[in-house]
């Protein structure tokens, strides 16, 4: 007897047991029936967030499956990504306004923990004076008109106390 999943199940079971025999995941995987559109959908979305324009294009072509965004901000999307990951938050945020202006002011919560971001590697950096001018620009007003936010505002700042801030216990 076939038990009818949803992608969602079957993602959730493979999310919350990463490493489960090759035999237990067959198992399982034969108790969930997901369609053809579901995994077209999620093998493209693979390719649209892993940075894998080339793939997404021909999937489209030959799959007629909707990326659901432009292909061509696939390579915008990729060097946001890397400046992140290389610690360039401010030119990850100088792309994202490039693309959308509006994007992180029409996100708060966004914007704000990716200004927080900005700071800390201004911190990590040994910028004291400029990480302070940043946190007074760019932080407090957002701290100010969202009271929640303080915590996070007063844990990144706290990282002036440490001399090797990525030593530091905070979580920041």
């Amino acid at each position: 007897r076939r038990v009818h999943g949803t992608l969602s199940e079957c993602l959730f079971f493979f999310v919350m047991k990463k490493d489960i025999p090759e035999s237990e995941w067959k198992s399982k995987s034969d108790l969930v029936e997901i369609s053809d559109a579901a995994l077209n959908h999620l093998i493209m979305n693979y390719f649209v967030i892993e940075g894998h324009k080339e793939a997404a294009e021909c999937f489209q072509r030959e799959s007629g499956t909707d990326p659901g965004v432009d292909l061509q901000s696939i390579n915008d999307r990729v060097a946001i990504r890397a400046a992140v990951q290389n610690g360039a938050i401010a030119n990850a945020v100088s792309l994202v306004n490039d693309l959308d202006p509006q994007l992180l002011d029409g996100a708060p919560d966004l914007n704000f923990h990716v200004r927080r971001q900005q700071f800390i590697e201004l911190v990590q950096n040994g910028d004291v004076a400029s990480a302070l001018a940043f946190a007074a620009e760019e932080l407090l007003p957002s701290a100010e008109a969202r009271p929640e936010l303080l915590p996070e505002l007063e844990e990144a700042v706290a990282l002036l106390c440490f001399p090797d801030p990525a030593a530091s216990p905070l979580q920041a």
